[in-house]
């Protein structure tokens, strides 16, 4: 029976499968983490003392683990992993070291394997590597501090901007139930720090509520800054702030108004039958622009393809309200 019958933990040959010379970093030290491998092996009289293999003991008797050494219990060999994951390519016609081709731990063998393990050990090529290890270990691991602090930095940006649109959200709801206008004349950023102007509604109710909410004033003050930074280039660039008509029409506006018009189109056809009521509208000149923009047959043709786009039916119209001009009420060239 030979020392390879007697161990307790097993090591999977696939652990001893030296990474390519061409592999990348990454691949290289998933190898490396799988190391050391140092099943436990009963040792006795004319048998391997693997004590002594896995530990060295310093000259003041401190005794400190080999980490780079294995070895497999299925070809009964060590291995340092140090050397075979970042072994120096070897000029050619050189031997390699016998610590990555495996060495033959039989003490019958290679009487001097003690000796050998303490040789490698103080090699120039296995202190390379040893180094080599360290310093893709040490850069891994500064980078994986770098982006988890990073990450946490990111995660508390988006967190703050998140509450930042909570109360946006809840100025313009408050604003649509009010039923007052949300535009101004001064609407960029870099004009809010001037209260001697009207900045509208929706920005005016920003810089109230501002004065005692921490969150939208520090934004409102960051917002403020970079505006007046970027206010001289063409465009905004990159800079978001929020508080931009654009922003605010295409990003909140557009989606609750489409919200709202689906919990109409949905309570409409949950009644089967429904009734329209039509007006134009006036601008302040007092002229009816869609009176002039659409004809009456026109006007029917808009209906028909709106109401197709939310899914109403023509046929389910029971009733229809429209005022006195001919292009609404007229039965043959009208809407009606």
């Amino acid at each position: 029976m030979t020392d390879c019958d007697n161990f307790t933990q097993p090591s999977a040959i696939s652990h001893f499968i030296r990474p390519s010379r061409t592999d990348s970093v990454v691949v290289k030290n998933q190898y490396f983490d799988k190391h050391p491998i140092q099943p436990y092996i009963q040792s006795g009289k004319g048998k391997l003392d693997f004590k002594r293999i896995y530990f060295k003991i310093l000259p003041n008797n401190e005794t400190i683990q080999r980490k780079w050494i294995s070895y497999s219990t299925e070809t009964c060999c060590l291995y340092c992993s140090a050397c075979m994951a970042y072994g120096s390519l070897k000029i050619l016609g050189a031997m390699e070291s016998k610590f990555i081709i495996g060495y033959e731990a039989n003490i019958k063998v290679n009487k001097s394997l003690y000796q050998d393990i303490e040789r490698h050990e103080n090699s120039k090529t296995h202190e390379e590597s040893i180094s080599t290890a360290i310093r893709f270990k040490l850069n891994n691991d500064i980078e994986n501090v770098i982006n988890r602090d990073v990450m946490t930095k990111r995660a508390l940006e988006v967190e703050n901007r998140r509450k930042v649109l909570e109360r946006l959200i809840d100025i313009i709801i408050f604003i649509g139930r009010q039923g007052i206008p949300y535009r101004g004349k001064f609407e960029g950023a870099y004009s809010l720090n001037n209260d001697k102007r009207n900045h509208g509604n929706f920005l005016e109710l920003v810089m109230l509520i501002s004065k005692y909410d921490n969150v939208l004033q520090q934004h409102l003050n960051t917002s403020i800054q970079l505006s007046e930074k970027n206010k001289s280039k063409k465009g905004r660039g990159s800079l978001v702030t929020f508080l931009s008509k654009h922003f605010i029409n295409d990003n909140i506006l557009v989606p609750i108004r489409q919200e709202i018009q689906n919990i109409i189109v949905k309570e409409i056809k949950e009644c089967q039958k429904f009734s329209i009521m039509i007006d134009s509208t006036q601008d302040v000149s007092v002229m009816d622009q869609l009176a002039i923009c659409v004809s009456g047959l026109a006007l029917f043709e808009l209906l028909k393809k709106e109401l197709k786009r939310v899914g109403l039916p023509l046929n389910d119209i029971v009733a229809c309200s429209f005022d006195g001009a001919s292009n609404m009420k007229g039965i043959y060239n009208g809407l009606q």
